[in-house]
């Protein structure tokens, strides 16, 4: 069960491109976790506490159905900033 909540602010740089941060909290309760994976996953609470950005570059003609453009998105996030968790990740 994972029980939290999130913010994002955002705002275009151009007409193409947005830029956004973001801030997420939660609390995951971990349970039945593999023998194999116990090390890495315990079971218990964890309370994760990450802040990141986005860039999002978009040229599509329809965010609901599209059929032409080009959309391609860079994000990080970053944790540790006061849960239990602490790291970083990348996606593209």
């Amino acid at each position: 069960m994972v029980n939290g909540g999130g913010i994002v602010l955002g705002f275009p740089i151009t007409d193409d491109l947005t830029f956004s941060v973001n801030y997420k909290i939660s609390n995951d309760n971990v349970t039945r976790t593999a023998p194999l994976t116990a090390a890495y996953f315990p079971n218990g609470d964890t309370l994760t506490s990450l802040a990141g950005y986005a860039l999002r570059y978009s040229t599509l003609d329809n965010l609901q159905d599209p059929h032409n453009g080009f959309y391609a998105l860079y994000n990080q996030d970053f944790a540790g900033l006061g849960g239990w968790i602490e790291g970083w990740r990348v996606g593209y």
